[in-house]
């Protein structure tokens, strides 16, 4: 199935209006930074833009793109302004599933879609290579394809399937022409059960692992799984400190373990958490918090678990529900209907 890309040039721009700074978490029992940054000084509010927000991938410390509702826009995270956007295909919302900061993968109900760094920069350019599964299979995948992300060499995906769903591993040529369309055809499969298609997924891209949330943890490679003695719905890997941190909705224990099931650490937030995620390649996790009155921004170190940042917020981190961050972990964007970015000062 041919691949329809259209660019356009409106539609995805906007303006920063600037936030007024909440003073530190001081209420009874919370927990105060390992050190003193100041007032935020570790966190500071940069920009911010509005409008849907359909996931967000950072590929520098000034450059994102963002999912928006119909296309997908290029990010000035400096300034919050969107630039250039592009309509992948005519199936409407395009959801940006994450970067390894080079590329960033797009998800629509057509099909994924693969985007380079450096093509972002030049409008002419904008579709490295395309990922659509031939009409045979994507007749129902854009309700079955449930999952995605990128790992060194092609891409996983994750798919429904009659008896439940099956995670997919494919290789990609790298030599591949721009505005390549491919089919969908994995190299490796690994079937799965009913429950775990309701998994959300954390890929570690250098071993191809994917890691699925529900009671258990699993870590599923074609040739093996992994069982951790934990249970979650949010995780997030962290390829710098080789720690998957997990915690489970509004409940304020974060964990940190290893790829071969050992915990390394735990750690309890203010309030519930609501979203975590790496930060860049620093070693550590950014975890957001939130009660019905407030919401705190923590970070932690990878290995140890020693709360090294935090701040708190006087509303709306309960809307929260990623938190991406550049490769490098100085700057970092909460996404909910919105992003909210920040530079990080550690």
């Amino acid at each position: 199935m041919a691949a329809h890309l259209l660019l356009a040039l409106t539609g995805c721009f906007a303006e920063y209006t600037p936030e007024v700074q909440v003073l530190p978490d001081e209420r009874p029992g919370a927990v105060a930074p390992d050190r003193d940054n100041g007032e935020g000084s570790w966190l500071t509010d940069q920009a911010r833009t509005y409008g849907v927000v359909a996931g967000l991938a950072i590929y520098d410390d000034d450059l994102g793109f963002a999912g928006m509702e119909g296309p997908t826009c290029e990010v000035d995270l400096i300034s919050g302004d969107l630039g250039t956007d592009v309509l992948v295909d005519e199936s409407g919302q395009s959801e940006v599933e994450g970067s390894d900061g080079v590329h960033a993968l797009v998800r629509t109900a057509q099909g994924l879609y693969v985007y380079t760094h450096q093509s972002v920069r030049n409008a002419s350019r904008m579709i490295a290579t395309g990922f659509v599964a031939d009409a045979e299979l994507y007749a129902v995948s854009g309700v079955g394809l449930l999952d995605a992300g990128l790992v060194d060499g092609g891409l996983v995906a994750m798919q429904r399937t009659g008896e439940g769903c099956e995670l997919g591993w494919m290789d990609v040529d790298p030599t591949l022409a721009p505005r390549t369309a491919l089919p969908w055809a994995p190299d490796e499969v690994v079937m799965l059960d009913t429950a775990a298609c309701a998994s959300s997924m954390a890929v570690d891209p250098e071993t191809g692992r994917v890691w699925l949330s529900g009671e258990r943890i699993l870590g599923v490679t074609p040739d093996a799984v992994v069982e951790l003695d934990v249970g979650g719905d949010l995780l997030a890997w962290d390829g710098a400190v080789q720690r998957l941190y997990v915690a489970e909705r509004g409940q304020p224990r974060i964990e940190a373990w290893t790829a071969d099931g050992a915990q390394a650490f735990s750690a309890t937030a203010p309030d519930g958490v609501v979203a975590l995620g790496a930060l860049g390649g620093s070693g550590g996790v950014v975890v957001v918090s939130a009660s019905a009155a407030a919401g705190s921004v923590l970070a932690l170190d990878g290995q140890t678990g020693a709360l090294w940042g935090a701040r708190s917020f006087s509303m709306g981190m309960g809307e929260v529900e990623r938190v991406v961050s550049s490769p490098s972990g100085e700057t970092l964007a909460l996404v909910s209907d919105e992003a909210r970015i920040f530079s990080v000062s550690r």
